[in-house]
């Protein structure tokens, strides 16, 4: 598995992002859903979009495989879930403090070669990093060694960590919910 960067494209968030992450212990799937307050839609900007617009033809939002972590988006920057399949025991404990230093909300995207189908996949490595005390759960990409140059919050409860050359390095989720029981 490689450790190559992950490029992200940050921009500002000016409307509300709300996140609920689960993981469902039956499944060993953690699933991170994004809810935002309804801006106004802009009209689609090219003749292109129009035409598509007109005849409803929708086109499909990108999706980004980084080893097993699959994050899709809503349109061109709001994310709509980022999923791992994965397993507490492979887990590492650890203490997940919160950001400390000043949090900008933003939107992200990844600098990544999407295919025509737009879809980007990376083989990599994810850690998963768990703090049982505060319901939180990382995931560490790259080199774990190097320290983090900003932290952004892509919603409430959902933060990433980038390094000065804006490579991907942390996705951390706080308020976790753990689902062990059976659905009735």
């Amino acid at each position: 598995m490689s450790s190559a960067p992950i490029p992200v494209k940050l921009q500002p968030r000016t409307s509300v992002c709300h996140s609920v992450t689960t993981w469902y212990a039956e499944s060993a799937l953690l699933v991170c859903s994004f809810e935002y307050r309804t801006s106004p839609a802009s009209a689609p900007a090219t003749v292109a979009e129009r035409i598509d617009a007109a005849l409803g033809m929708a086109r499909s939002a990108p999706r980004a495989l980084l080893g097993d972590v699959e994050l899709t988006w809503q349109d061109e920057s709001r994310l709509h879930s980022i999923e791992l399949r994965t397993g507490r025991a492979q887990w590492e404990r650890a203490s997940l403090g919160s950001p400390t230093e000043r949090v900008e909300d933003m939107f992200m995207t990844l600098g990544l070669d999407y295919d025509v189908n737009r879809i980007a996949s990376i083989e990599l490595d994810a850690r998963v990093l768990w703090d049982p005390t505060l319901a939180r759960i990382a995931l560490l990409f790259g080199n774990a060694e190097q320290r983090t140059a900003r932290w952004v919050a892509l919603a409430d409860n959902v933060f990433l960590a980038v390094d000065d050359e804006l490579s991907l390095r942390e996705i951390r989720f706080a308020n976790v919910r753990f689902v062990t029981d059976h659905p009735s």
